[in-house]
């Protein structure tokens, strides 16, 4: 069944989708979706990247090792993972390729909007098509099923990153409002608004949905009360970033094509805690600048580790324990989240510009490579690197160096000052 409702012209969508009457920040609303997101059986998905490659989209088994398929694309986009699909949007339109086989399950038109976020659990997809911006924008979500699209709406706001769970889709729209939509029906089932902070994606992990931008919440019974001080809420305080990456993308914006370096500097983070706690895992906040990834502490009391990778990092995703990289070489590695060593984890045989990860399962098995360097030893070597590019991540190594109390420190500052570079 395609539905294909105007929500300005209509009172809404399927079943008073979006309707402007719904109530916001019903206790008894969200304790039904909460009680849906406990009965539901976790997400057994297989762990897989999908990137862009020489004119090719492709598959890859992180648990295996191997090439799952390879496929002609064009994508303007970075590939969406969605469930059992795979996402991308080419100059034809939206294109759904089945992540097990690569064939085509369906294509729709774009109608000049942009790939603005999709995602799925087990058969259940939802797609996000969005003008942008705030006034005057416009906004499509596509809700799909065994590979095939199962129902549409059109609305008059401009929609963010979704999330799938326990047969819900879960949106951000408009800056401050996240609605919680039957994937059956289209019933919405709940409407939070938050009022003092920018909800502009949603994704799931561990069982748990998550939204934010700036900041992240926990999406808990507390977050009826719309505000971050009485929700589950955490936002890092680690000052400015070379390169000034964002927390978390503002799906507002038209996203940035495959070859952007916003895909090369970026930071990296998992959830962790339950209930009204929330913080990031291993207590890591990943920044990865081109070839350096730092792990600082989310409340802004240091470095953990640096570490210099071998080639240019174009896909990242943290999981507790460390983080998954993909590098334009071909090569992938889990880095370790205590001490930043990495393990290989495969070749894929292709030159990436941009990787997304589904990253669920358990690191790969193997030994770290090298020996883990001193704190005090690490910020000198990446500061010492001559790829020009990596100035701003060099100075912030200097910094972090600069801030150790060891008496060591001072010497190392005095080779670097006595250096050129």
């Amino acid at each position: 069944m395609l539905l294909s409702l105007l929500a300005a012209c209509g009172g809404g969508g399927p079943s008073g989708f979006f309707a402007p009457t719904f109530p916001d920040n019903r206790p008894e609303d969200l304790e039904q979706v909460m009680a849906r997101m406990r009965a539901a059986p976790p997400a057994e998905e297989p762990a897989v990247a999908a990137g862009l490659a020489d004119g090719q989209l492709f598959a890859w088994d992180l648990m295996g090792g191997r090439m799952m398929w390879q496929q002609p694309s064009e994508s303007r986009t970075a590939p969406q993972i969605a469930g059992d699909l795979v996402v991308t949007q080419e100059p034809s339109g939206v294109v759904a390729w089945d992540l097990r086989t690569g064939a085509e399950r369906f294509r729709t038109e774009d109608e000049a909007m942009h790939l603005i976020g999709a995602d799925g659990e087990g058969n259940v997809g939802a797609i996000v098509l969005s003008t942008g911006g705030g006034v005057g924008a416009h906004s499509r979500l596509v809700v799909t099923r065994a590979g095939d699209i199962d129902w549409d709406a059109e609305v008059d706001y401009a929609l963010g990153k979704p999330a799938v769970r326990a047969g819900m889709v879960f949106i951000p729209w408009s800056n401050q409002n996240v609605s919680v939509v039957d994937s059956d029906s289209g019933r919405e089932l709940a409407r939070l608004r938050i009022a003092d902070d920018v909800v502009a994606e949603a994704f799931s992990a561990g069982g748990e949905v998550y939204t934010g931008q700036s900041g992240v919440f926990r999406i808990t019974p507390s977050l009826v009360s719309g505000t971050r001080e009485r929700a589950a809420h955490f936002t890092p305080s680690v000052g400015e970033m070379p390169g000034r990456p964002s927390f978390m993308r503002n799906a507002y914006q038209p996203p940035p094509s495959p070859q952007s370096a916003l895909h090369r500097i970026r930071l990296d983070w998992y959830p962790a805690g339950s209930g009204e706690e929330l913080s990031l895992a291993d207590g890591n906040l990943y920044l990865v600048f081109y070839k350096l990834v730092f792990a600082l502490d989310p409340d802004g009391e240091g470095v953990r580790w640096v570490y210099e990778h071998s080639a240019d990092v174009v896909g990242a995703s943290a999981r507790p324990g460390g983080l998954w990289l993909a590098d334009a070489g071909g090569g992938i590695a889990f880095v370790g989240a205590e001490d930043g060593r990495p393990r290989p984890a495969g070749d894929l045989g292709v030159h990436p510009v941009v990787v997304r990860f589904r990253a669920a399962g358990d690191p790969p098995s193997g030994s770290a490579e090298g020996e883990a360097l001193p704190l005090r030893d690490q910020p000198p070597a990446a500061a010492q690197s001559t790829d020009a590019r990596l100035v701003p991540a060099r100075e912030l190594a200097i910094r972090h160096l600069a801030a150790l109390d060891d008496p060591e420190v001072t010497a190392h500052l005095i080779v670097l000052c006595e250096s050129r570079n």
